[in-house]
């Protein structure tokens, strides 16, 4: 990947993005494009995906990998898990621990 696009994955996956929006409204004193509504609704599911699964946001490298390390078992048994096989601004397409595809 170019500079580019590893710089503009790291703006948008790099950092916990309702706290770039408080930082972005406090520092300009107007509201971002984000809605109230938005903005609460990513809090409400980072504390949902905290408390469900135990989710460890892991620093994002300087490749652009993200990692997420999940304290609980999805699913109570054995190990599960879906890695993101590619994904844009349109498309995403996940495949699971036991081979399947996903498509979104």
């Amino acid at each position: 990947a170019d500079d580019d696009s590893i710089d503009e994955w790291i703006q948008i996956f790099g950092s916990n993005s309702v706290d770039n929006i408080a930082k972005e409204e406090a520092s300009t004193g107007h509201d971002t494009n984000k809605s109230r509504s938005t903005v609460e609704a990513e809090k409400a599911k980072t504390l949902a995906f905290k408390i469900l699964l135990g989710a460890v946001h892991e620093p994002i490298n300087d490749q652009g990998t993200v990692g997420f390390h999940l304290n609980k078992p999805i699913g109570g048994h054995g190990s599960a898990y879906c890695d993101i096989v590619y994904m844009d601004h349109e498309l995403r397409i996940m495949r699971g621990h036991s081979g399947s595809i996903y498509v979104f």
